[in-house]
């Protein structure tokens, strides 16, 4: 009878610790993306930041221009 429940033991013990590895192994790969992805966000942000600072200096010349010309 012993030996039984230690056989049941061990197969769900088993089972589990399979299920732990496959789980385990899949958060690991969601962490690598969840990297991943905050990288590509903080890269796609200060990019757009500069495009926005770039746009907004060409936005002044161009006015600065223009009133330049009216005045004139």
């Amino acid at each position: 009878m012993e030996l039984l429940k230690l056989q049941v033991q061990s197969d769900l013990e088993k089972s589990y610790r399979e299920k732990f590895d496959v789980m385990s192994k899949e958060m690991e790969r969601n962490r690598n993306e969840l990297s991943k992805l905050k990288y590509e966000y903080s890269f796609l942000k200060s990019e757009y930041e500069h495009d926005r600072q770039e746009h907004q200096s060409l936005l002044m010349e161009i006015s600065l221009r223009h009133e330049a010309e009216v005045i004139i």
